[in-house]
């Protein structure tokens, strides 16, 4: 998410208030065969897997969207699946009342009552699945945005439908993902998956979609339609707006800065084209033709970053930080509601080498001394419930025990553990122990590894 060095101690991601035819549909089950990757997860991904998702719908120039959804999945269990639950997270803020996402499900199974605040929707499948079988829903879906300046929001011309399209519940430990809606930092687990969007949306504005733009088709008078596909994505964005772009390329990647035509972007354009490619240098290839960067002043959550599309106030700092989350929450995903840690605290101290500042506060020795008793090994819900509001322990915190453990180390050594850590969570989820073992396997022989972990509050 973004980069805050003032009073909040960067605690972006605030959200709210604390914030298909069946031709396609075919068509897909072929793409998301070959295309989606198999998750090195660190966590369980028996179930729906294998995602693909096709939308095909129409973006209004007032904050509406609505059109058809498929979902393509395996079960890559060891019995039969009776059913799927879905996340629809753009009704996290406002819950039922109203229900900002509405889902019909028209093929394939038959949906409950909405569950969690409206978060949740399970759907019986018409016809159980068998251990490695393929299967498919069909739903209709209906967005309407909240006129809120955020990641789910409508503001100045402009539409954000951030985590707004249903996505399938992964599961964790057998059992699917139903955490509650809390309106601080990232409360998603998301699997990484296919997307095939096809999108229609007026003419005069310009749009943002997680995936590489395919060449245009005919629209209707007034409108303009475009094809995107994404062969791996995790948190999925469309943005609609009255903005102009100012373009480059960086490591075999298009890079599109999108900004209201009185801000000029070539001094974000030159900021973003620089972290990627020092990015890339350093933890590898992002796997993204395009990426774009959409500067909305004022935004609530200052930023905030999906698979090839990232928000952001025009400020350099956190244009620097929200590129290198298509490194650490969208390429490598971890879970944000236990362990927010491994996106933040390793996108900070991403965006600190690149940038060549410590974090605001950073005393080496005390890398906490601002957080009271905030720890990284705490949860969004912890840090939810802590009265003295120190969310950023996991921003600048986390970040300044790890500049003490990069300098005492010296050399490359953490940046190469990190490039390595990208490697082997590519597209996959992380976890704390997968990166600690990590942490061990790379730590000069002599180093005191234990003693770290209680330093950088991630054990007791």
């Amino acid at each position: 998410m973004l980069s805050i060095a003032a009073a909040n101690h960067r605690a972006d991601r605030q959200g709210g208030v604390r914030s298909v035819r069946v031709a396609v549909l075919l068509a897909l089950l072929a793409l998301s065969a070959s295309a989606a990757p198999t998750p090195a997860a660190a966590m369980s991904t028996a179930g729906p897997e294998q995602l693909a998702y096709t939308l095909d719908a129409r973006a209004t120039a007032n904050g509406q969207l609505a059109g058809s959804l498929g979902i393509a999945f395996t079960n890559t269990g060891t019995s039969a699946l009776s059913e799927v639950w879905l996340r629809l997270w753009g009704n996290g803020p406002a819950g039922c009342r109203p229900q900002r996402v509405k889902v019909t499900v028209l093929s394939g199974g038959t949906a409950a009552s909405p569950e969690r605040n409206c978060t949740a929707l399970r759907v019986q499948l018409a016809t159980p699945l068998a251990a490695g079988q393929r299967g498919a829903l069909q739903l209709r879906v209906q967005v309407r945005l909240p006129r809120d300046n955020d990641r789910f929001g409508f503001a100045n011309g402009a539409s954000y439908y951030g985590d707004g399209i249903p996505v399938v519940a992964p599961l964790r430990d057998g059992q699917p993902d139903l955490d509650s809606f809390i309106a601080l930092g990232d409360p998603f687990l998301i699997s990484a998956a296919a997307w095939r969007t096809t999108l229609t949306w007026p003419a005069g504005l310009a749009a943002a979609v997680t995936g590489a733009r395919q060449a245009a088709s005919a629209a209707p008078a007034g409108w303009q339609r475009a094809t995107f596909d994404a062969a791996s994505a995790r948190d999925f964005m469309i943005a609609v707006g009255p903005w102009r772009a100012t373009r480059t390329s960086r490591d075999g990647t298009q890079i599109t800065v999108l900004a209201p035509r009185s801000l000029r972007g070539a001094a974000m354009l030159r900021a973003a084209a620089s972290a990627f490619h020092s990015f890339t240098s350093s933890y590898g290839s992002a796997e993204e033709s395009e990426l774009y960067v959409v500067l909305t002043p004022g935004l609530i959550s200052q930023g905030m970053e999906y698979s090839g599309v990232v928000l952001s106030e025009p400020d350099p700092e956190t244009v620097v930080h929200e590129v290198a989350h298509q490194w650490f929450s969208q390429l490598v995903g971890s879970d944000g509601w236990r362990t927010p840690w491994l996106d933040e605290t390793l996108t900070t101290y991403a965006e600190m080498r690149q940038l060549g500042n410590l974090p605001q506060n950073c005393d080496l020795e005390r890398p906490f001394a601002d957080y009271g008793r905030a720890r990284l090994s705490w949860t969004l819900a912890d840090f939810d419930r802590d009265p003295q509001d120190v969310y950023g322990a996991i921003y600048d915190g986390g970040a300044c025990a790890f500049a003490a453990l990069d300098e005492e180390w010296g050399g490359t050594r953490f940046p190469e553990l990190l490039r390595a850590y990208v490697a082997q969570y590519r597209h996959g989820l992380a976890d704390t122990a997968g990166f600690i073992a990590m942490l061990r396997a790379a730590a000069p022989s002599d180093y005191d590894v234990d003693a770290f972990l209680t330093f950088a509050r991630l054990t007791s």
